[in-house]
């Protein structure tokens, strides 16, 4: 059952950082799920496989449409048309999953001399990923007063491999 969840939450998910709704969406659902939770008039009702789909669509309508938004409601009705109803909870726990992983995310600003490539922001957010047990999101920001190497700021921390670092560093043991 959780497998069949799965692209109907990244689906949601996709809509919902597109619409920037992301945190929204997460509450209306667990807002539905709740009820259907603890409801098992309401359950029994939306799982039963004799009442009509458009029956169903009409009291959420009815119910739900001044307590959540218009692509919930929609999104609830496609469940609803593809008799998915009974995967929301899973649905919602998938789309929980792909919520805390989004805000795992960390930014990094990656300053540079030179743009980098594809592949070279490729294999260092893989290190960032690996080292700081992230999902880093590389910002390349370029910066001619670095002279070469990089410097990566991820909020508080700072990982300087610049040569103007290294410069500074010389001078301040040799003066």
């Amino acid at each position: 059952m959780a497998a069949v969840s799965v692209p109907y939450a990244e689906a949601l998910f996709s809509v919902a950082r597109k619409t920037g709704k992301i945190e929204e969406f997460k509450n209306e659902l667990w807002m539905i799920c709740h009820i259907i939770k603890t409801d098992s008039k309401f359950r029994h009702f939306l799982t039963h496989p004799e009442i009509p789909k458009e029956t169903k669509k009409n009291v959420i309508k009815q119910s739900f449409a001044r307590k959540i938004s218009q692509e919930m409601l929609n999104f609830i009705f496609f469940v609803i048309d593809k008799s998915r109803q009974d995967s929301l909870q899973e649905i919602f726990s998938e789309y929980s999953n792909l919520y805390r992983k989004y805000k795992e995310r960390r930014f990094a600003k990656v300053y540079t001399v030179v743009p980098l490539t594809d592949e070279e922001k490729h294999e260092l957010k893989e290190k960032l990923d690996e080292l700081f047990d992230i999902d880093a999101v590389i910002e390349n920001i370029l910066e001619p007063a670095i002279i070469g190497g990089m410097m990566i700021r991820m909020g508080f921390q700072v990982i300087d491999g610049t040569i103007r670092s290294e410069l500074d560093r010389i001078k301040a043991t040799i003066f």
